[in-house]
Parts: structure tokens; sequence; C-alpha cells
């Protein structure tokens, strides 16, 4: 045999070596998942959703010494854009970080050798292993398979007033059934979750009106989520000056209600009969008042 065909030969087998390890590369992905920092539960919620993922990867040649690792993300199989600000780690197999970054693609110069490969997007959560075979390059892009949703929650007939609320985010199937999959305190903020059927729930601070919406994210797709609340706002106060108080609002019918902040005491109440409380020392004050849907009320007891 030539020298030349011997050449071509080795470089044939190298291919075809380099190309078997690719299979078995890919055969380990599909594993996205969504994830919760938190272990609240409400049991009248059903569970959380969740597909897996897939993965694409390319394969190029480099010299020795110019290894790499190119990761990337899309949110739909069919999709042809980027994921933008998407949580990166790699970690060597003894669990170094190596790289954390937030970016839309990472270009990594690696050794070659198996890695863990963690990406995160709002509560979706990818994380593989991966091998980089020496004198290669992989190009490896996921499906997050997410949206996004933006919840407002309002009072019905009062959109001008500022009030403090949070939504909590549960899903209505999957493997962690039951669970809160995410919250935010900020009106208006973008959560990112992976497709799938929510059941969100909407409080006001000082409150005792729930409000609860089903919704379906869509992958790529940010909805948002207009929710009203039929309640009336009642705002406390003395007629003379005093330090100290402590607020409570007890309706002819429930459990009261404490007034969290004794500088602005304020609580967003269903229609109904109550009477406020405010208690200063030793001495108790107590004015019954009526809430109507979507009125303003101003609540003054006498002192």
């Amino acid at each position: 045999m030539g020298d030349s065909t011997r050449s071509r030969l080795n470089s044939h087998q190298a291919s075809a070596a380099k190309a078997a390890s690719l299979v078995v590369f890919l055969l380990g992905f599909g594993s996205a998942i969504a994830s919760t920092n938190n272990n609240d539960q409400d049991n009248s919620v059903l569970a959380t959703p969740l597909t897996p993922t897939a993965a694409t990867t390319a394969i190029a040649s480099v010299n020795a010494g110019e290894e790499s690792l190119e990761l990337s993300s899309r949110f739909t199989q069919d999709g042809n854009v980027y994921v933008e600000g998407v949580d990166w780690t790699l970690k060597t197999q003894s669990g170094e970080v190596i790289y954390h970054s937030l970016a839309t693609t990472t270009d990594i110069k690696v050794q070659p050798g198996s890695y863990e490969v963690i990406a995160s997007y709002g509560t979706v959560k990818i994380d593989e292993a991966v091998n980089v075979p020496p004198e290669t390059k992989l190009s490896i892009n996921f499906v997050l398979n997410a949206g996004a949703l933006r919840v407002l929650p309002r009072l019905s007939g009062l959109n001008g007033e500022q009030i403090a609320s949070v939504a909590k985010i549960f899903a209505l199937n999957g493997p962690q059934s039951g669970k809160l999959i995410a919250s935010s305190s900020q009106p208006g903020q973008v959560i990112k979750l992976a497709a799938g059927s929510y059941r969100i729930k909407t409080q006001f601070a000082d409150s005792n009106v729930v409000a609860i919406t089903d919704v379906d994210v869509k992958p790529g797709i940010m909805r948002s989520l207009d929710v009203a609340h039929h309640a009336g706002l009642a705002h406390f106060s003395l007629l003379h000056a005093a330090e100290n108080i402590e607020w409570r609002v007890m309706p002819d019918q429930g459990d009261e209600l404490s007034i969290s902040n004794p500088n602005d005491p304020t609580a967003v109440l269903k229609p109904g009969h109550y009477t406020a409380q405010a208690k200063i020392g030793d001495k108790v004050l107590k004015q019954p008042f009526t809430v109507e849907d979507g009125k303003v009320l101003d609540v003054v007891l006498e002192n």
C-alpha cells in the first residue's frame, strides 16, 4: 500500500471514529426540566408540566489544542432565533466550574474530555453530560420549549391605585404535582416558563381577595395576563395623630385581617360589612364600615 493510499485510509478511519463518537454523544440528550426554589404547595392545584427538549449538534475538525464547545438555544424545534439571556454553566467531571455567563451563545475553549452543561432560563433548566473528542469543535443548540408570562393584577374600577401584590404560579400537569413553580411581587415582571398550562393566583397585600386564573404558555411567546380583582379599597386613619398603632380589620363573617404597614394602613377587601380596630397601648378604638366593589373608602376612627 502506497503512502497516499495509507494516508487516505487513516483519514477515513479517523472520520468514521469521530462520527461514531458523535452518535454515542447525541444519545444522551433530551432532559430539560422545570425547576423551583420554593417548596410551597397548594393542594387545590393539580401540578407542573413540561416536556423534554432535544438538542441539535454540529461537529467540526480542528487542530489539536483548539478544541471548543459552542452552546446556544432556541425556543422551539423549528425556531431559527437564538434565545437571549440564558444562564450557562460548564463544569468538569469533578464538579469544578470552568465557565459561567449570562449570554445568548458561548464559544468555550476546552480540553478533550467529559463535561456537564447547565443552562437556566427562568424556571426551565437543562443539565446534560457532553463529551468533547480530541481535535473537535462541538456546537450544541438546545430547544428550550419555553415562553413567558407577564402578570398584571389590578383592582376592577380602580386602575390608578398602586398597591403591593403577589402572583404565584402553579402548573396544571406533570411530575411536580401541586407545587409552586414561580412567584413575583413585581407587577408586570416577565416570568420565563416552560411551555404548558398554569394556574395563576394573585392577591394584594393586606387583602382577603384572591383571583385564580388558568393560562397556557406557548413556546416563543410572551403572554400578558391582566387579572381583575373585584373588591374595594379601604384607607384607615385616626382623627388625631398617634403612634404605635396596631390596625386590624374584622369582617362580619370570616377571619380578621392584620394591617402590615401602620404608616399607610390600607386593605383590599371583598364587598361586605367590616369593623376597623385601632389599638393604641391599652386603648382600643372601633369603627364599622361597608365595602363596595370598585370603590375607595376612607375610614376615620375618632380618638
